[in-house]
């Protein structure tokens, strides 16, 4: 049976976490979206992603934590720096992103971008020590909250070696 990252978290952080309707669809301008410090992917082909969004639009909406008030970018950072490249160009059409938030905590926020990018990409072994210090940190807080309640006799470093498929 495999390892599933919402087993990780409380009942109620799970209940949210499944919720997907509980995302409002809003449009925004790309400049009231907060890029956090927390993305350390590449941002490569943004010209050429910025061609497609200004041949046939952005075909998915931005996904959004809203923490504290402030819209916080957890999927979308290559698109929204290609909007910023259009804009800069003079392309003010596309200043106004479709956007899908939901509110939740810093340490929410932090575990739906670490999902989003655990999962869906090829990673290095770089990327793989980057992302281990970083759920390491991500869970201990989220511990702190309550969030993660932790299994007898299991530490930290455990889930998060299940998490990345590493010993």
């Amino acid at each position: 049976m495999g390892f599933n990252i919402l087993d990780l978290m409380n009942g109620a952080t799970l209940a949210d976490a499944d919720k997907v309707a509980e995302y409002t669809e809003i449009k925004l301008d790309f400049e009231e979206i907060v890029v956090t410090k927390h993305n350390k992917y590449s941002m490569d082909g943004l010209e050429e992603l910025a061609t497609g969004i200004l041949l046939d639009g952005l075909q998915e909406p931005l996904i959004l934590g809203r923490v504290n008030g402030a819209y916080w970018l957890i999927s979308g950072h290559r698109r929204i720096a290609a909007v910023g490249i259009l804009v800069a160009e003079g392309h003010e059409e596309v200043r106004k992103v479709p956007c899908r938030y939901k509110d939740m905590t810093e340490t929410q926020f932090r575990i739906a971008l670490l999902c989003g990018n655990t999962f869906i990409r090829k990673m290095t072994d770089f990327d793989l020590m980057t992302q281990a210090a970083e759920w390491k940190e991500v869970l201990t807080q989220a511990r702190k909250e309550k969030l993660l309640v932790l299994e007898e006799g299991k530490r930290v470093r455990d889930y998060v070696a299940a998490v990345l498929g590493e010993s």
